[in-house]
């Protein structure tokens, strides 16, 4: 399979992912209004960061999300050939199996890959998985605006991108621009929309069990 970015559905249905995480300082909150709103979600993790927050990622599971992979570090794959990268995602996939979860879904730093990246990624059996649509919230804004363009993008089958991190506040064009908003709020408000539009919060992976996938073969974004 190639890149997927969502699933072709009239069912109400969405799959809400998070990036760059587990954060201590935005994860619970997050996951305390998942469960306000009976909600699901897939949480693609940095590794680093999963081993540093093992509890978390614990939580996580337990509150039934699912964990899945985004890398070892957020650096943009691009730069890597087949077999650094294959053995990129393969240190990755042992090191979240240490700590009790089997990644098959894996979305690149920025969703950049190109026909390397993508074999490397099947040949480690992990399906590449990226979004249909986001909110920027890795720029600062209003709760309110950030909320409002994550619901834009959010329709049958959408996989929708927001983070419960920014894993390279070193690239933000000015300080300004460092995300400082209520990350919980923000769902708070998509949720409501959300669920006022009929439509429901499911994870990545039930998404692609109920519809067929819409891929791309190549993907490169900026952020």
């Amino acid at each position: 399979m190639l890149g997927v970015l969502c699933v072709d559905t009239a069912e109400p249905v969405f799959a809400l992912t998070y990036d760059d995480g587990p954060d201590p300082a935005h994860t619970p909150s997050i996951l305390d209004v998942l469960a306000d709103h009976g909600a699901r979600a897939t949480f693609f993790v940095l590794t680093d960061r999963a081993m540093a927050h093992r509890d978390l990622v614990a939580r996580i599971m337990a509150e039934g999300h699912e964990v899945q992979l985004h890398g070892r570090d957020h650096k943009s794959m691009l730069t890597r050939g087949f077999w650094e990268c294959r053995r990129h995602l393969g240190d990755a996939q042992r090191e979240l199996e240490s700590i009790g979860v089997r990644a098959t879904l894996y979305r690149p730093p920025y969703m950049q890959f190109r026909a390397t990246q993508m074999f490397a990624a099947r040949s480690r059996g992990l399906t590449l998985a990226l979004a249909s649509g986001d909110s920027r919230d890795w720029e600062h804004d209003e709760e309110e605006s950030i909320a409002m363009r994550g619901a834009a993008a959010v329709f049958p089958g959408a996989a929708l991108l927001m983070h419960d991190s920014r894993a390279d506040p070193e690239t933000a064009r000015s300080a300004d621009e460092i995300p400082r908003f209520d990350r919980a709020a923000v769902l708070d408000l998509l949720l409501r929309n959300s669920s006022a539009r009929g439509l429901q919060a499911v994870t990545m992976t039930e998404l692609l069990s109920r519809a067929p996938a819409v891929a791309a073969r190549a993907y490169h974004r900026s952020r």
